[in-house]
C-alpha cells in the first residue's frame, strides 16, 4: 500500500508511532465466531489491583446505505463497526445488519477515566470486492497491545515491530486483524476527554469506508468533561463530522480499488484517494435532510459540544442563534452570532501553567470562538451557554459550506439543529478570569 497522503493519514502516523507501551489488562472469557470456531482470550497481565476493565465487542461488517436515504439514486456500500455486546464473553452472535440501512454504524462508547478498555474485534468483511485486514486505534490513548503483547506497526510483508529493511511499508499503524479472524486490543488507563476511535489499517480508505466512532471518557466527578470544575456542563451533544465519496465506495465494493491494478486496468479502477471528491457530508452518520428535526436542549444552560472530524477534509463548525420575535411580533427570528468557550482539543484541556513564583500551579484557559476549525482526525470540546428564551433555534453548520446532499439544494449535509425547550438550566456563575497566584 502507499502511505496515506491526507492530513488524516499523517495525523494517524504521528500518533500511532508515538503510542506509549503500557500495562496490560485481565483476560476475558471465550468467544465464538460465526461458523462455530472459537477463540479464548489470553490473560492481559499487569492491571493494577482494583483496576476496572471494560470489554466491548465490535464486529466489522459491510452493508449498504439504502437508495434514497441520503438523496442517493443507488445504494452506497459502506463498512462499519457494529457493537454486538459488552462483557467478558463476546459471542458475536448478533445477526448481520440489514442489507440496507439509513445511516452509518458508529457505536458511541462511554467509559470512565482511569479504566481499561479491551476491544474484541472481529473482521467480518465478506468475500469479494476489496477485502483486507482491519484494526482499531484511539489517538490520544495509550495502546497496551493485543492479547499476545504485540503493538505494531504491521508492515506490508506481514511482520510487526521495528522496521528491518527499507522495502517494508506501513500496512497498519497497529496490529491488524485478518478477514474472518478475531483479535483483542487493550487501551488504558484512559484519559478523560473526547476521542475518535478508528481503523489504523490503510486509514485513507478504511476510515472513509466507515470504520470510526466516538469515544467519551468521563472524569470521576459527574457533570464535567474534564477534572477541572470549569468544564462543568448541564447537557451534552456529540457531533461527529464525516463524508462519503460514492465513487470510491463503489470501487471498493466492486474490487476495482488497489495500488497494483491488473494490466490492462479495468474501467474505473482507483489506485488511491488522490482524486477524492466527497458528495455526501454527514453528522453522526447521516446528512441533514430538510426540514429535519431539532435536538432539544435546556435554556439558560451550559451545553457541552463534542466535535469530532472523521473526514479527510478540514471542517469548521459554526453556531448561529435565531432569537424568536416577541409575542405578536411580525418580524422573523433574528440571527445572532453566538460564541462558545473552547475548552479542549484532542482530549487536551486548555490551561496555562505558572512560572517563577507561580510554578507548579495552573488554571483553566478556555478560548471564546465563533467557530471551531477541525482538522482531519481532530476532536474539540466547547461549552455553549444557551439563551434564556424558549424555542430559540441554534443551527450548527460547517462554515466551509458542505451543506448539500450531492448538489441538491439545502439545508443539508453538515448541518445540525438545536432548540431550547422550557426547561431552564441552573443559575450560571459569573465567569472569572484565569489568574495565577
Amino acid at each position: 500500500m502507499r502511505l496515506p497522503s491526507s492530513d488524516h493519514g499523517r495525523l494517524l502516523l504521528l500518533t500511532a508511532l508515538g503510542l506509549l507501551a503500557g500495562i496490560a489488562a485481565t483476560g476475558c472469557g471465550s468467544s465464538s465466531k460465526p461458523g462455530g470456531s472459537s477463540v479464548r482470550s489470553a490473560a492481559f497481565t499487569g492491571i493494577p489491583a482494583g483496576g476496572t476493565q471494560v470489554d466491548v465487542c465490535l464486529r466489522v461488517d459491510q452493508y449498504q446505505i439504502a437508495a434514497g436515504a441520503f438523496g442517493n439514486t443507488d445504494p452506497i456500500t459502506v463498512w462499519g463497526y457494529v457493537q454486538t455486546g459488552t462483557g467478558a464473553d463476546c459471542t458475536f452472535s448478533s445477526p448481520d445488519p440489514a442489507t440496507t440501512v439509513n445511516s452509518l454504524s458508529q457505536p458511541a462508547l462511554s467509559l470512565s477515566e482511569g479504566s481499561y478498555l479491551v476491544v474484541h474485534l472481529q473482521n467480518n468483511l465478506p468475500a469479494g470486492g476489496y477485502i483486507e485486514p482491519v484494526s482499531i486505534t484511539i489517538p490520544g490513548q495509550t495502546f497496551i497491545g493485543d492479547e499476545n503483547g504485540l503493538r505494531g506497526p504491521t508492515w506490508t510483508d506481514g511482520s510487526t515491530g521495528p522496521r528491518t529493511n527499507y522495502s517494508q511499508r506501513v500496512r497498519s499503524f497497529t496490529i491488524d486483524t485478518a478477514a474472518g479472524a478475531t483479535r483483542q486490543y487493550a487501551f488504558g488507563p484512559l484519559k478523560a476527554g473526547t476521542y475518535l476511535y478508528q481503523s489504523g489499517t490503510h486509514p485513507q480508505v478504511q476510515v472513509q469506508m466507515g470504520l470510526y466512532g466516538p469515544l467519551v471518557v468521563n472524569p470521576t466527578t459527574a457533570g464535567r468533561a474534564y477534572p477541572d470544575p470549569s468544564s462543568a456542563y448541564d447537557d451534552q451533544v456529540t457531533l461527529l463530522f464525516s463524508e462519503i465519496d460514492p465513487v470510491l465506495h463503489a470501487a471498493v465494493a466492486a474490487g476495482t480499488y488497489g495500488p497494483n491494478p491488473p494490466d490492462p486496468a479495468p474501467a474505473g479502477w482507483l489506485t488511491s484517494t488522490i482524486d477524492y471528491h466527497p458528495k455526501y457530508f454527514l453528522v453522526n452518520g447521516a446528512p441533514f435532510i430538510s426540514p429535519g428535526s431539532a435536538r432539544a436542549v435546556p435554556r439558560n444552560a451550559r451545553i457541552l459540544l463534542r466535535f469530532l472530524n472523521a473526514g479527510l477534509d478540514t471542517k469548521v463548525p459554526q453556531l448561529i442563534v435565531h432569537v424568536p420575535p416577541p409575542p405578536n411580533g411580525n418580524q422573523p427570528p433574528a440571527p445572532v452570532d453566538q460564541h462558545m468557550r473552547v475548552i479542549a482539543e484532542d482530549g487536551n484541556f486548555y490551561a496555562v501553567t505558572g512560572t517563577g513564583a507561580s510554578a507548579g500551579t495552573s488554571c483553566a484557559a478556555p478560548r471564546a470562538q465563533y467557530s471551531a476549525p477541525l482538522a482531519a482526525g481532530r476532536t474539540t470540546d466547547a461549552i455553549l451557554v444557551t439563551p434564556t428564551t424558549e424555542n430559540t433555534s441554534i443551527p450548527i453548520f460547517d462554515r466551509r459550506l458542505h451543506l448539500t446532499n450531492n448538489g441538491v439544494a439545502g439545508p443539508g449535509g453538515q448541518y445540525a439543529l438545536l432548540a431550547t425547550n422550557a426547561t431552564p438550566g441552573p443559575a450560571l456563575p459569573a465567569p472569572t478570569a484565569c489568574a495565577l497566584p
